[in-house]
């Protein structure tokens, strides 16, 4: 079990990462998304940027980690600026791409 599925486990991270990115990632896997994610974030960004995508509050991360709340705010920080960087829109433009061309060789 990943950190999404863990602090997340109704939601769909291609759906969430979709209307984040305006990209339709609800077609590739969760892991795979998770992976990409694990790319290009620190351990920290990425933990505090699942904890607060299941509704948890800065102060509430920073108790749960044990990290300073000022901490947490500038991880959530980074970890937004970062979604919107093209280099990791291109990884996910790729996984989509990778996805299509696995249903294609399937039919």
């Amino acid at each position: 079990m990943n950190l999404w599925e863990q602090y997340n486990p109704d939601q769909s991270l291609g759906s969430l990462l979709g209307s984040v990115t305006s990209l339709p990632l609800t077609q590739c896997s969760d892991k795979a998304l998770f992976e990409a994610l694990k790319r290009h974030l620190t351990r920290k960004e990425l933990r505090c940027w699942s904890m607060a995508q299941s509704g948890r509050t800065a102060e509430a991360i920073a108790e749960e980690t044990g990290f300073v709340s000022s901490d947490v705010e500038k991880a959530l920080q980074k970890s937004a600026k970062k979604l919107r960087q093209p280099k990791l829109q291109q990884e996910f433009r790729t996984l989509l791409a990778a996805g299509d061309e696995a249903e294609d060789e399937e039919a």
